[in-house]
Formats: structure tokens, C-alpha cells, sequence
């Protein structure tokens, strides 16, 4: 008998493997499976491999965003302006 139910399971595995695995795609592609799983999201087979590139997009925008490099005298307004 497990302690854990099987959503849970599924979740800390998720989570597991966030921190350990280093194949950007493997890795977006088991959080597609098992996100779609968690939410209870049909996600049709034809459907998938297109989640799976836009996410993987949308993960190498943000990496422009994330490692642009910041002088350290940058400060963080206190306000928007527009």
C-alpha cells in the first residue's frame, strides 16, 4: 500500500525531475505529459508534439530574457510611468 496517491506521485516525480534532468526537451516533454495528466486535460496525440515546440519556444525566449546580463547599478523603479 503506497502512501502517496497517484497524483501525488505524479507531482513530486515532476518536481524530481525539474532539478535533475538536463535534456531541455525530454524534460518539456514529460512536463507536457504529466501536466496534462495532472489538470485532467485530454491532450490528443496529434495534438502534443505542437504543445511540446511552443513550449520549448516559449523556453528559449525566456532564456534571452533570463540571461541578459544587468550592470549592478541598475535600480528597480519604485513606479511605472507609462
Amino acid at each position: 500500500m503506497s502512501l502517496l496517491s497517484q497524483r501525488d506521485t505524479i507531482l513530486l516525480r515532476n518536481i524530481f525531475l525539474a532539478f535533475t534532468m538536463t535534456d531541455q526537451e525530454r524534460q518539456i516533454a514529460e512536463y507536457v505529459d504529466l501536466t496534462a495528466y495532472l489538470l485532467e486535460l485530454p491532450l490528443e496525440p496529434e495534438h502534443r508534439q505542437g504543445v511540446i515546440n511552443n513550449l520549448n519556444q516559449i523556453a528559449a525566449i525566456a532564456k534571452l530574457v533570463t540571461e541578459f546580463p544587468l550592470s549592478g547599478k541598475i535600480e528597480a523603479a519604485p513606479e511605472f510611468k507609462p
